[in-house]
């Protein structure tokens, strides 16, 4: 295991001026990020740098932690690779060190499987191939305990329960697994690190209930589309996930559109020393 990163903290308004600006959505693709630090020590600056050197041509790269949150209490919002560091950049008076990252960008991006034929092969261990082992065979991200369960509950329903003579020849880890999760009638998110799939429109690790997005619960603004999506401003919830629902009340406290919108694809923002916010795009949904 690579040492970890160096701790780069600020709670409760002390310490280090840090922003953010993180993408996460339903899609396989990863979920992607910008961390910019000021001023950082030149020892730390170097530090960082020469260790994302050593560890970015490693098959799992530079790993960094993101968490926000209130009163010390912190939740993580991204767990992804560094594929750029930029250690020092002059901004007036200010040393910004700028770190852009992807919640397995590194895995999928790389994993590029050799022609092979699995005869006689249950779909959930072609899945194990292909997401828990490391290039060339597989993108090499472990895999969510609870999403292998609901993979082998699936394929345990499918009238065949092999694929004969299944061929992954010049295919991509990425577009082999979304072939046989869409055969099981299910979507996949690489998500904190690991490999989730859940059923089409939630999220594998959301709460069962919706959240309620009011004036008292921080939402700022809203803004209904005509095909009846919706656009939310609101102070950063780092429990709100794509794929999971969120109900949108406003002033008058009637339930705004849909009786609760799907989270597609909600962005993370914000400043230490200012606001932080998330913007997030729905679609209408059925309540869980």
């Amino acid at each position: 295991m690579p040492p970890p990163a160096l701790p780069v903290i600020n709670l409760d308004g002390t310490g280090l001026k840090i922003e953010w600006m993180i993408e996460r959505t339903r899609t396989g693709t990863p979920d992607r990020g910008q961390i910019t630090v000021y001023n950082l020590g030149m020892g730390a600056r170097k530090a960082i740098h020469e260790m994302w050197k050593k560890l970015g041509g490693t098959y799992r790269g530079y790993v960094i932690d993101f968490s926000i949150g209130w009163g010390g209490l912190l939740e993580r919002i991204i767990r992804g690779d560094v594929w750029k560091v930029t250690p020092e950049q002059r901004t007036d008076v200010d040393v910004v060190t700028v770190f852009e990252v992807g919640d397995g960008n590194k895995q999928v991006r790389d994993s590029v499987t050799l022609g092979q034929n699995f005869a006689n092969v249950h779909i959930t261990a072609l899945i194990k191939i292909f997401v828990s082992q490391p290039p060339p065979t597989g993108m090499g991200i472990p895999i969510d305990p609870a999403s292998l369960a609901k993979i082998v509950e699936r394929a345990s329903q499918l009238p065949v329960r092999t694929f004969n003579n299944y061929c992954a020849q010049a295919q991509n880890s990425a577009d082999v697994i979304d072939d046989l999760i869409e055969t099981l009638g299910l979507e996949w998110k690489v998500f904190q690190g690991s490999f989730i799939v859940t059923d089409k429109g939630n999220a594998a690790t959301a709460s069962p209930i919706a959240p309620v997005l009011s004036a008292q619960t921080g939402l700022l603004e809203w803004n209904q589309e005509d095909d009846g999506g919706i656009q939310i401003k609101a102070l950063a919830n780092p429990n709100v996930q794509p794929g999971s629902q969120v109900i949108v009340i406003d002033s008058f406290g009637v339930a705004v559109g849909a009786p609760a919108h799907r989270v597609e694809k909600v962005v993370f923002s914000g400043t230490t020393d200012g606001e932080s916010i998330m913007e997030i795009m729905g679609r209408k949904a059925v309540l869980l």
